[in-house]
């Protein structure tokens, strides 16, 4: 998602918290632009479904670190009607000079846990 030191690429209509971690720190592109380099594993294990990936977040112009994140989720079928899900994010800010100038948010750490019960019928 390219940015040009003025202008961030820009969805108003859409969320991006799928595709750019999962600790909302990315809503809105910044700026300088986001580059998002990711790895992801998932695998059942004693009827839970476990999901693990990895963010490396850096600016498209520039060229300095915004941070990385952490997200875990478990998620197990209960009954036929219930699922529960846990969800952790562990966003790990870089507080290099440019970052703190710029995006002063961004720079800071910060983590969010999600419990929630699907109930279908």
């Amino acid at each position: 998602m390219s940015g040009d030191g003025v202008y961030g690429f820009a969805t108003p209509f859409a969320t991006l918290m799928p595709f750019n971690g999962w600790a909302d720190q990315f809503l809105t592109t910044p700026n300088d632009g986001l580059r998002d380099f990711f790895i992801t594993a998932a695998k059942s294990w004693a009827g839970i479904n476990w999901f693990v990936r990895y963010d490396r977040f850096s600016s498209d112009h520039g060229g300095y670190d915004y941070g990385s994140e952490w997200g875990v989720s478990a998620a197990k079928k209960v009954n036929k009607d219930l699922t529960v899900l846990a969800k952790y994010a562990a966003y790990d800010g870089d507080a290099n000079s440019t970052n703190v100038a710029r995006n002063l948010t961004l720079s800071r750490d910060l983590s969010k846990f999600w419990l929630q019960a699907d109930f279908q019928f």
